[in-house]
């Protein structure tokens, strides 16, 4: 079972750590399967703390709409439009953020009062050397007579230097499980994502054919904003398929900050 040590800054995504781990001849056949799994369960972990960031930005700006800074290093700057208000986030690459990664460029985040939709769109957003684009759009609704707020990203991207990058779309729906009572503090928040469904496509040099991958929820994961590595699930599992008819795994813990994700062959 491997066990996955990730946070947003070490963005291992689609780097080769397969492709490498394939060229050494002392390697079983077992054991580069093994590698290869933790290789794409490393870009799931990847969107999937993007997809993270991206929602406690959208939240914690409609509850605290006079909030001035994000992860110590965003200028936040507001302003009304005719359907609700435009936030813009400034980073300065120069400033470590307050998980000890480094930003560039903006996010502009706009809010409809009338809907309560919520938009973010990266302009020249950089993430630790990584590019991020696509359309971050959020909505409420309601479903099983729980309050709900859905992700759906489309034409995601994320890019490094030598132009790899890992292409996704992703559908995702949280609850507000604790802590919406204290809008002026996001420590005692835990959310639950109940679903999500994602669609990759990686592209790296080692590669001739880009790769297309799926994944989902297996069981709904836990988010605690009171741990240091905020974006990164503590409990919940998620399946993919690295190999037609093969499920794998990503089990995200037990709930403790500590914990590890780990890829296992058993949900």
């Amino acid at each position: 079972m491997k066990i996955l040590n990730i946070t947003l800054i070490s963005l291992l995504l689609f780097l080769g750590l397969s492709c490498k781990k394939t060229a050494n001849n002392d390697l079983t056949a077992a054991e580069i399967a093994s590698d290869q799994d933790a290789s794409l369960a490393f870009t799931l972990l990847s969107v999937e703390g993007l997809s993270n960031e991206m929602e406690f930005i959208a939240r914690q700006l409609t509850l605290n709409p006079t909030a001035n800074n994000f992860l110590s290093c965003g200028n936040i700057t507001s302003q009304n439009i005719t359907d609700g208000k435009r936030f813009e986030i400034d980073f300065n690459l120069t400033s470590a953020c307050s998980d000890n990664s480094f930003r560039a460029g903006k996010l502009i985040v706009t809010y409809q009062t009338a809907t309560g939709n919520i938009l973010i769109t990266p302009e020249n957003y950089v993430i630790a050397e990584y590019k991020v684009t696509g359309s971050y759009l959020f909505q409420p609704v309601v479903e099983q007579q729980k309050e709900l707020l859905k992700l759906t990203i489309t034409n995601g991207q994320l890019t490094n230097a030598d132009d790899d990058y890992v292409k996704f779309n992703v559908e995702h729906k949280t609850n507000f499980k604790e802590g919406q009572g204290t809008p002026q503090t996001s420590a005692d928040d835990v959310l639950e994502t109940v679903s999500a469904t994602y669609r990759l496509e990686i592209k790296n040099q080692a590669g001739s054919v880009n790769s297309i991958y799926e994944a989902s929820s297996a069981s709904p994961y836990i988010l605690k904003y009171s741990c240091t590595e905020k974006f990164r699930p503590r409990s919940g599992k998620m399946k993919f398929q690295r190999t037609a008819g093969i499920d794998r795994y990503i089990l995200f813990g037990t709930g403790n900050c500590s914990d590890l994700a780990k890829v296992s062959p058993t949900p």
